[in-house]
């Protein structure tokens, strides 16, 4: 019985050693090189020589000659002069989503060949479902979940280069086949209680109300103009430490000369708007050589009044958020869904990929275009119970890349 059992355990592991396909997981382990040569051989020039770099004298003893990369001193890239010397290889501040400080990819290169895959390959074929495209655009190659799924949208010239570093000192039989990918939506994913409505209802108004504070009141408590390296924050975002006090006369002064609060504790929704930056992975102008910023979209919705919560609600919230039936989806707009899906998910903490999925919708308004707003616009559908099971199943074959 321990025999069966051991051999149960390894099947699910023998199922993957068979397969002798570039993983994502492998291919990212040469971008992590190619990205970690750049960082140390960037170190060595501009901050320590001898702790990043490995050189040696030339025969007449007059100069030191680069022969190498140091691997054995530790690199932190989060110290002030690491931050500094490496900043060009991150975003600009006009290019970072939601400010977030992330590798430009574009200045991952290997021998003058750019090495990072092109993400964009799922948004380039037309016969693709939006969100779904949109979807593995974000997560295909970057989330643990697919790891071990084969790695897509390399060229020739990048494939050349994976192999020189992996195999320098073999030649390895190069050829190409392909794979299905199969993946299911969990049908929970996209549900959303009356509950989880009102937290995202109460994290709008708050918010607005710190920002508020923050200017009108007291910066220090309400909002972060500097990061943790005392790095200027511009706009300054919310902070969440403190309390609102409903009962202090200054808070409540101020909220009422911003026309939010009312003399019986009523707030006024038709103030709070919920404002998110997202990308538009099929604007026509996308491609890797011109500004990230120049695809980046923001909208504004406003939260209004639905079937539940009026224009002028009471400060206090009670039993809302512990109210588990489904969110009636036609209680609200289109934008209104939208703005729930991206605050709850464009920036998923776990490792489930699943909880970063996000209905496509293609942004026409029915009063301006009545024939292409149902087109791709699968948060409409969504939200009048017109999605089709099949949605939520995904099989696409995409090329594989085999070495033997």
């Amino acid at each position: 019985m321990k025999k069966l059992l051991f051999l149960f355990l390894l099947l699910p592991f023998c199922g993957v050693s068979q397969n002798n396909y570039i993983t994502n997981k492998e291919y990212n382990e040469f971008v992590s090189y190619v990205r970690d040569s750049l960082f140390r051989v960037t170190m060595g020039e501009e901050v320590d020589e001898e702790a990043y770099l490995i050189s040696c004298w030339d025969e007449n003893y007059k100069t030191r000659k680069i022969i190498g990369v140091n691997w054995k001193t530790k690199l932190d890239i989060n110290t002030p002069w690491a931050r500094e010397a490496l900043e060009p290889f991150y975003y600009k501040p006009e290019e970072r989503y939601n400010r977030k400080r992330e590798i430009d990819t574009r200045r991952l290169v290997h021998n003058k060949i750019a090495i990072y895959p092109n993400e964009l390959i799922w948004c380039n074929d037309s016969i693709i479902n939006k969100s779904w495209a949109t979807f593995l655009t974000k997560n295909y190659f970057s989330h643990p979940y697919f790891e071990n799924y084969p790695v897509y949208g390399i060229s020739e010239e990048q494939l050349t280069e994976y192999l020189k570093w992996k195999h320098p000192q073999q030649n390895r039989i190069i050829s190409h086949a392909e794979k299905q990918i199969t993946l299911k939506l969990p049908k929970e994913k996209l549900r959303i209680t009356i509950g989880d409505y009102f937290e995202f209802y109460k994290y709008t108004r708050d918010s607005t109300i710190r920002m508020i504070l923050c200017k009108e009141y007291d910066e220090w408590k309400y909002c972060k103009s500097v990061n943790e390296y005392q790095e200027s924050i511009s706009p300054p975002i919310v902070k969440w430490k403190y309390k609102i006090k409903w009962k202090d006369e200054i808070i409540r002064k101020i909220l009422k000369e911003s026309n939010i609060l009312y003399g019986n504790d009523s707030i006024d929704n038709r103030a709070f708007r919920f404002d998110y930056l997202w990308i538009d992975f099929y604007a026509p102008s996308l491609t890797d050589s011109i500004s990230r910023s120049s695809y980046f979209k923001r909208t504004s919705v406003t939260l209004g009044a639905n079937k539940y919560f009026k224009e002028k609600s009471p400060i206090r919230l009670k039993n809302q958020f512990n109210l588990k039936e489904i969110l009636d989806y036609k209680s609200i707009d289109t934008e209104q869904l939208k703005a729930y899906y991206w605050w709850k998910k464009s920036d998923p903490t776990n490792n489930d990929v699943f909880e970063g999925f996000i209905p496509y919708n293609n942004r026409s308004n029915w009063e301006e275009d009545s024939q292409n707003f149902m087109k791709d616009n699968d948060i409409e559908s969504l939200r009048t119970g017109e999605l089709p099971d099949s949605f939520y199943n995904f099989s696409y074959t995409i090329p594989v890349i085999t070495v033997e």
